[in-house]
């Protein structure tokens, strides 16, 4: 009789660790979980630069590149071969483009405005927002983007700043809207008031 007691005894006591095994399991998954929510993104949580980063290249559809030169002010070619002509600018040509090839020299500026886009494209990095409205060529098979640069923690699109700075004509192609067409026409009357770059009473002085 003493046996069968014991025998009962030990299989109760079984069955209570069981249960309490199942629920410090639970707890201790539960405590797992909010200790380490996602932890396959736990570097990028880490880094709020990183994060912000790539929320900001998400939300802006941004293209990493790298650039292997600049070809003038709106046109620039990248290490993978491409070539992308900026959306909304319209630099003064240089020498070796075929327009300024027939008149046999370059346009007033076209130095300047491709050392200042060299200057705002050097040791930074690099990205290229499509504009949906566009067509992603063009019918010399140049990508048509604009291009932000990384500048700290702050993007800043280059299209922008050639214009706002005098080194670009805002450029509407055939009527059509583009995105950053109301910046990219407010900041051409600023400069022209400004008398900025190739604005400037001097600029095509000879």
């Amino acid at each position: 009789m003493k046996l069968v007691c014991l025998s009962k005894s030990l299989r109760e006591m079984r069955k209570i660790l069981t249960l309490l095994l199942i629920i410090f399991s639970i707890f201790f998954s539960f405590w797992l979980f909010y200790k380490n929510p996602g932890s396959s993104n736990k570097p990028l949580l880490k880094d709020p630069k990183k994060l912000k980063e790539s929320k900001i290249l998400n939300g802006y559809n941004l293209q990493a590149v790298k650039l292997a030169k600049v070809i003038d002010g709106d046109t620039i070619e990248l290490t993978d071969g491409r070539k992308v002509r900026m959306l909304g600018i319209d630099a003064p040509e240089t020498e070796h483009s075929p327009r300024a090839k027939n008149r046999g020299t370059a346009d007033c500026f076209a130095k300047e405005s491709t050392d200042y886009l060299k200057k705002l494209l050097h040791s930074k990095k690099l990205y290229l927002r499509l504009d949906p409205s566009k067509n992603i060529h063009d019918k010399y098979g140049r990508v048509l983007a604009y291009i932000f640069v990384k500048d700290g923690a702050q993007f800043r699109n280059v299209n922008l700043e050639m214009i706002k700075n005098g080194y670009a004509y805002e450029y509407t192609y055939h009527h059509e809207k583009y995105l950053y067409q109301t910046e990219f026409k407010k900041a051409q009357e600023l400069a022209k008031q400004a008398k900025r770059g190739l604005w400037a009473d001097s600029a095509c002085v000879k």
